[in-house]
């Protein structure tokens, strides 16, 4: 009888309609998507986490990746490259801010004689208004600086000093700011096409203070670019990227005396050995 019983129950649990059973896969994937997603759903956020395509053009080098914290010093060796300036990643190294600087630079470059020959861009992965400081400096030797294009909400201050050598800054026709070169006894060139976008506000025999107002950049800028250039012998540049080009650089008092003496030099030699064929 308990089997019998036992066997009943079991017959009517299993002759029983599927009601409980829970609903076809379709319609689950219908409600609430798919139970595991596909490779396609899977690579999309991947997408909405790189960076947005305006970054390409901010950058001096696609090749080059972000750095913040960069210091490169040399004595005799020349520092050259395309540097991508990023103010909100960690600092990868920290020292104290040089006099007169309220914040150590993102980046620097100093060399004793050697030149400088650097690309800057600079922009922010994280969304957000960003300033970069950069720094460059050389006791002899030459500085040449070159900024790419830039966002409006990405800013950049420039510090480029050097006692004796050459100092000269390539600007974008994106620029928007203030460019102020100083000298105690150099001189100071502006480049035609800077000549044609800057207004000089102040000009004297050893300074001068430029302002550059680009209207796509200007409205929407809440602070504006800054760069200073300074030589207390050399020359001072200021030119459009692209546009401009520094002349080669002419020869020294010793170099074309050096020169000379080599001219004399090869003159006597040539009337000697033409004098021996002669009496030969």
């Amino acid at each position: 009888m308990i089997l019998e019983a036992r066997s009943s129950v079991l017959v009517r649990k299993y002759d029983e309609p599927k009601a409980q059973d829970p609903p076809p896969y379709s319609d689950i994937e219908r409600s609430y998507g798919p139970a595991y997603p596909s490779t396609s759903s899977r690579a999309a956020p991947a997408a909405s986490l790189a960076p947005p395509p305006s970054l390409s053009i901010r950058r001096a080098d696609s090749d080059c990746a972000p750095v913040n914290g960069l210091h490169l010093q040399k004595r005799k060796e020349d520092i050259t490259g395309s540097y991508w300036v990023d103010p909100c990643l960690p600092a990868s190294d920290t020292h104290r801010p040089p006099k007169g600087w309220r914040a150590p630079p993102n980046v620097s470059f100093e060399t004793h004689q050697g030149a400088i020959n650097v690309e800057l861009s600079t922009a922010c992965l994280h969304e957000g208004r960003a300033k970069s400081i950069a720094r460059a400096s050389s006791h002899t030797g030459d500085i040449t600086v070159t900024l790419a294009d830039a966002q409006p909400d990405q800013t950049i201050n420039v510090d480029m000093t050097s006692r004796r050598g050459t100092v000269a800054l390539f600007i974008p026709r994106s620029f928007s700011g203030v460019i102020q070169l100083t000298t105690r006894r150099g001189s100071m060139e502006l480049l035609p096409g800077l000549l044609k976008i800057a207004k000089i506000v102040n000009e004297t025999e050893t300074e001068t203070l430029l302002m550059i107002a680009n209207p796509r950049t200007a409205a929407s800028s809440s602070t504006a670019n800054y760069c200073q250039l300074y030589s207390r012998f050399g020359k001072l540049y200021v030119g459009v990227k692209g546009e401009d080009k520094l002349l080669p650089k002419e020869p020294g008092k010793w170099a074309k005396f050096a020169q000379y003496l080599g001219y004399l030099n090869a003159d006597f030699y040539g009337k000697l050995k033409a004098i021996h064929m002669r009496s030969d």
